[in-house]
């Protein structure tokens, strides 16, 4: 929806309208429809704030909003429930001048304080300066849709906050460092993110929210930062297949409210349409509403390719609902400005070409005026839709019942056409997963430590942890990764491309699957509801199957968005640019000799990423 910023400094009086404006002024493709400053009159706490006009777009819905003499908000997001709020606040006697969500947050706030969180479905990060409480209080949503990034220091007296990091160092306010143990994990363990503290990012002091986190900062630069939902991890799924049909109807009716939500607009709103089951879903449901009058503009990305291409399977959804459709043809011309652009608008290295490929398929919607984009992330994490999860059922079955394993494995083999191997490690593994853990790190850490070999031995004793610690969780229930996989790790990094990519072209995306109470009833689901006889995401499968094409419902094969990338930077326009990159990072003592073509990527990305920033 938009782009915030703001500077609060008790001493300071460093929120002052030169400051904020270069903070806006950074952000501008996050809301090229207008923009505002406010700072109070100590100047001790100053809002900026980009404008995407999406819901009420008079200038009563403008940004920084004020309420009742005490509130002032810079808002990022959608609430996708503030019609059933704003009745609410209204028998409670609040009054309201436009008819954005945003006046009704800043009059939720005012009613409820911080519990305003519990009762507010959307994507969102927001501050509001709170003159009664003399406080600032900030939050994001439970799924992290929306970013908020910030600079904190009480010894400095400094609270620097913004949607991007690129405005905090606009600022003026904030001087800018490269973490390089961050640079290490992506050259070594290709992570983007750190799994141990999400809060951290690729510049020293620079810190994200986590998501379904509020933070306030108080009259004395005091910081507090709490989490207020989750999901219980030990929680045994609740509901079982005695009443499977009562399921799978609550499923259908909070997927479809989801999507009809998420159509809430007063610009024009499209689809992307990848051809897999998700998008396919989501564009089959819009078209089955009745209000739904218009027809949709679906966007999607070609390759060319026949291995990756999801060309058929797009056409076979064209062929039978009437939609408006634009293909985007996706190759490696000009692939390295292409990079370059997209990096700029991410602040932060990025894992492959696919998000290339997603920004260009976003910039296709842009041209088409289209301003609000309802794609299908989301679904594999909480839906069981990745692969690898069979084997984490399998040991689930395991443990709990021989009869249904065996079942599934034949299903497994019907879907796959391979047989799931049962060997002796795979057991000991499912009934002592927790020791198989601690084997996993010390192997790594001794035996395999050959992932960081191709890094100069002095930047790895000056950047690698100290402690050594395996990547990621080792489970025997599915039900514990599914639950980490959406709230934990895996997820984050997905939304963060997504945000950015759709921001940099100035439209705001949108995800039906990420319903809070769609994933919570989810998630106390037992796991047959998810792999059901080898078919991943069964409950999506079988519950829309009545409008989605068969040939995508129970379709075997599963294609990740992925362009043919070894291709790419094979080729001779790249091969000298990776040249280049390999020997600038071995210039400046970041990696050796042993340069590897399986690493090409993460040369060329560390080193874009590396020189774009000083």
């Amino acid at each position: 929806m938009c782009g915030i910023a703001g500077i609060y400094s008790s001493k300071l009086k460093l929120a002052n309208l030169t400051n904020l404006n270069k903070m806006v002024k950074a952000q501008h493709h996050r809301g090229p429809d207008g923009n505002g400053v406010w700072m109070n009159e100590t100047q001790t706490i100053g809002l900026a704030h980009n404008r995407l006009s999406i819901i009420d777009l008079s200038e009563n819905a403008a940004q920084p909003m004020h309420y009742a003499d005490y509130f002032t908000i810079s808002y990022n997001g959608e609430l996708y429930n503030y019609k059933e709020l704003k009745l609410e606040l209204l028998q409670k006697g609040h009054q309201f001048k436009s008819e954005s969500d945003t006046e009704v947050l800043l009059a939720l706030y005012a009613e409820y304080g911080t519990e305003c969180l519990s009762k507010m479905d959307g994507m969102f990060a927001f501050a509001i300066w709170d003159k009664k409480l003399n406080r600032l209080f900030c939050a994001r949503d439970r799924f992290g849709e929306k970013p908020f990034h910030y600079y904190y220091s009480k010894q400095e007296d400094k609270f620097v906050f913004a949607s991007e990091i690129k405005a905090l160092f606009a600022s003026g306010c904030v001087n800018k460092s490269i973490n390089h143990k961050m640079v290490y994990n992506y050259l070594a363990h290709e992570l983007v993110e750190n799994p141990f503290d999400l809060s951290e990012t690729f510049f020293e002091n620079i810190y994200r929210l986590n998501a379904a986190s509020y933070l306030i900062i108080n009259a004395d630069n005091d910081i507090q930062i709490n989490k207020y939902w989750q999901i219980n991890e030990y929680e045994k799924p609740s509901i079982s297949k005695s009443n499977e049909q009562k399921q799978y109807d609550e499923f259908r009716e909070l997927l479809i409210h989801s999507v009809q939500s998420r159509l809430m607009a007063d610009v024009p709103v499209g689809t992307s349409l990848s051809g897999g089951l998700d998008s396919s879903t989501i564009t089959c449901i819009i078209n089955s509403l009745k209000e739904n009058t218009q027809i949709q503009k679906t966007f999607s990305a070609r390759f060319y390719d026949d291995n990756l291409d999801e060309g058929k399977y797009i056409n076979i959804v064209r062929s039978e609902i009437a939609i408006d459709p634009h293909d985007v043809w996706i190759n490696e011309n000009n692939l390295i400005d292409r990079a370059k652009n997209v990096l700029k608008f991410q602040d932060e290295p990025y894992a492959g070409t696919s998000v290339i490929a997603q920004y260009d398929v976003m910039q296709m919607a842009a041209k088409n005026g289209v301003k609000v984009l309802l794609d299908g992330q989301g679904a594999d994490e909480y839906l069981a839709g990745y692969s690898n999860l069979y084997a984490i059922y399998f040991k689930e079955l395991l443990l709990a019942n021989d009869k249904k394993l065996k079942d599934e494995l034949d299903g497994y083999k019907n879907i796959t056409g391979s047989e799931f191997e049962l060997d002796f490690a795979f057991m000991l593994d499912a009934k002592f997963h927790t020791l198989f853990d601690k084997i996993g790190v010390l192997k790594r850490k001794y035996v395999g430590a050959g992932y960081n070999q191709f890094l100069h031995s002095d930047y790895v004793h000056s950047h690698q942890p100290q402690s050594f610690k395996s990547n990621f969780k080792n489970f025997n229930n599915l039900t514990k990764a599914r639950l980490y996989s959406t709230t934990e790790y895996g997820l984050h990094k997905l939304l963060k491309y997504a945000d950015r990519n759709a921001m940099g072209n100035s439209i705001e995306v949108r995800l039906p699957f990420l319903n809070h109470t769609l994933v919570e009833k989810c998630l106390k689901m037992q796991s047959g509801f998810f792999i059901n006889d080898g078919w991943t995401k069964y409950i999506l499968r079988r519950t829309f199957a009545d409008i989605v094409p068969s040939e995508i419902t129970w379709r075997k094969n599963k294609l990740s968005f992925q362009p043919p990338e070894k291709k790419w930077l094979h080729s001779n326009d790249l091969q000298p640019i990776i040249a280049e990159a390999h020997q600038w990072l071995l210039k400046n003592g970041i990696t050796n000799k042993h340069a590897s073509t399986e690493l090409e990527w993460k040369y060329l990305m560390t080193y874009l990423f590396l020189t774009q920033a000083d």
